[in-house]
């Protein structure tokens, strides 16, 4: 494995350092991929497909994101949506294995504190404009968040900050994600939890 950690830190590309291990055989690829997932530092998830359909999800037990599509194109879309780093690795016969590197966020020092309870009042309002799809878009949120920090050991400001980010970038949610004080809730929903342990 200290070979797999070194080809991942001196090569430019990620799919030149695993081609160093399994070569160009798909049947390596497939058959290792899982193993080496699980014992390399830096967190990847690997889908194997035959033409655009998923036959195969590697999932790294440390992994925090959880993307399950079945479409090859829905699933680069979404990692350029959220600018993940992916790697696409061709073989013969169709068959593609594609590689996304989970994305660590840290705090940023610029960012705040806010009541999050305000502040996720403040933004739905903004994105929505009647008070049915305000409470939909407020549930779905906290839900999101309620399932992520269950049956989770003690976790550091930082590490709530990265798991919230991580499982709040959604498709259905997006405006909320990419508005202006979404790092602003994620920091101080953050803080609150820590407060409240």
């Amino acid at each position: 494995m200290e070979q797999i950690e070194t080809a991942l830190k001196t090569e430019e590309n990620v799919l030149t350092a695993f081609e160093l291990i399994f070569g160009s055989s798909w049947s390596a690829w497939c058959c290792w991929m899982g193993v080496v997932l699980s014992k390399i530092s830096n967190i990847y998830n690997a889908y194997l497909f035959v033409g655009n359909k998923c036959v195969k999800h590697y999932v790294n037990e440390k992994s925090l994101l959880q993307l399950y599509y079945s479409d090859k194109q829905d699933l680069k879309n979404e990692c350029k949506l959220f600018k993940y780093d992916f790697y696409e690795k061709k073989f013969e016969n169709g068959w593609t294995m594609v590689l996304i590197k989970e994305p660590f966020y840290a705090i940023e020092k610029k960012v705040s504190y806010s009541d999050s309870r305000l502040l996720i009042k403040k933004i739905l309002s903004e994105l929505y404009k009647d008070d049915k799809n305000i409470k939909k878009a407020s549930c779905r949120i906290n839900g999101i968040i309620g399932s992520a920090l269950s049956h989770r050991e003690a976790m550091t400001e930082e590490e709530i900050y990265n798991l919230l980010n991580i499982k709040l970038r959604r498709r259905d949610i997006v405006g909320f994600v990419f508005h202006r004080e979404f790092e602003k809730f994620v920091y101080s929903k953050s803080i609150e939890k820590v407060c409240k342990k």
